[in-house]
């Protein structure tokens, strides 16, 4: 979707990524693996919303503008810039999955209502581009949410949500879960 790109561009970038990528994760599936161990089990769902409300929190998310809510495939939407939802699915066995897609959409959410309400109703509401917008979700998803500094306050809401499950876990353990690398669609 973005101005000045097409199928080929597009074929061709990703050619090159794929140069990189498959040599890489070869390499790295010939040593030995993180483990993700530290957060197997189950997770009841309703723990894991509340989880996904402190989590909007922790993101900067003003909850009198947001709307949290449930469905199969995770999605965001800002209306206007003084209301965004977040329809977010959780899995009782895989609880980054939550954390990842509250993160991730989170980060959407702030693009929308971040935006100027000046722009409210107009066709410039929904920001600069969609890759600006997949940017910022990204960057919130995975350089903010998967990075070692980051781990600490995430680790003391997952404890605060599954205190028996989580409560010897370490931030350093947690960053290591949440950083294997392998492959999936």
């Amino acid at each position: 979707f973005e101005q000045g790109t097409s199928r080929a561009f597009y074929d061709h970038f990703f050619r090159e990524v794929k140069k990189c990528v498959v040599p890489l994760l070869k390499e790295i599936s010939q040593r030995p693996q993180l483990s993700r161990r530290v957060v197997e089990g189950r997770f009841e769902a309703e723990r894991q919303w509340a989880l996904a409300r402190d989590l909007m929190d922790l993101e900067g998310l003003d909850p009198d503008v947001m709307v949290l809510t449930k469905t199969e495939h995770p999605y965001s939407d800002g209306i206007t810039t003084n209301y965004a939802m977040i329809a977010a699915h959780v899995y009782e066995d895989d609880v980054l999955s939550n954390l990842y897609t509250m993160l991730h959409e989170g980060g959407h959410a702030l693009y929308e209502t971040g935006v100027d309400p000046a722009l409210n109703y107009t066709s410039l509401k929904g920001g600069t581009s969609m890759g600006m917008h997949e940017g910022q979700s990204r960057f919130f998803e995975n350089y903010v949410g998967r990075s070692e500094a980051f781990a600490t306050p995430l680790l003391e809401i997952l404890k605060r949500h599954f205190p028996g499950q989580l409560g010897r876990m370490t931030p350093f353990q947690l960053y290591m879960a949440e950083n294997c690398a392998e492959p999936c669609l």
